[in-house]
């Protein structure tokens, strides 16, 4: 990509992070934070092992930065910023589920409606929050989901400690 582009996109991801209103996960502070840059050349760089307190005020810290792609760890931690993983200490994690449509089965993606995928990974996705409620006598309420394409991932709200 050349330096116009990349600063072009630079600019618009920054008018998006202005612009938008970005949900925080909860317990934020907690999580391992990173991001991709709009580094120069071939090559990507992920910026990792960085905590919200490292960041600042996330908004700021995209608005700012602007970064290509952010991410957030599953996984909640004593000290998230810590450069190694065994310095973080692992608190607990957040129980994330990936329901890929075109891998369910009866899903043929080359014979299957985009509504029939959406519609067979919501039936899944009920299946298996039943599942949760039934074997691990977790209440699913509180529980959130984010459809992207064809997939649909489940965040249920137990988290598993030590």
């Amino acid at each position: 990509m050349d330096e116009a582009t990349r600063e072009y996109l630079r600019g618009r991801f920054a008018d998006y992070y202005r612009a938008a209103e970005i949900p925080l996960p909860p317990a934020a502070n907690e999580r391992e934070w990173a991001h991709i840059p709009w580094t120069p050349g071939a090559g990507t760089t992920m910026v990792r092992h960085q905590s919200q307190l490292d960041l600042g005020d996330i908004d700021g810290f995209l608005s700012r930065t602007a970064p290509r792609h952010v991410y957030f760890s599953a996984a909640s931690y004593d000290d998230p910023g810590a450069s190694t993983m065994s310095q973080k200490g692992w608190r607990g994690a957040d129980l994330i589920f990936d329901l890929d449509a075109d891998h369910l089965p009866g899903v043929d993606p080359s014979e299957t409606s985009y509504k029939e995928m959406l519609a067979a990974c919501k039936d899944a996705l009920s299946r298996l929050l039943s599942f949760l409620e039934a074997d691990f006598g977790s209440p699913t309420t509180g529980s959130s989901s984010l459809v992207a394409g064809g997939t649909m991932s489940t965040f249920a709200p137990t988290r598993f400690s030590h």
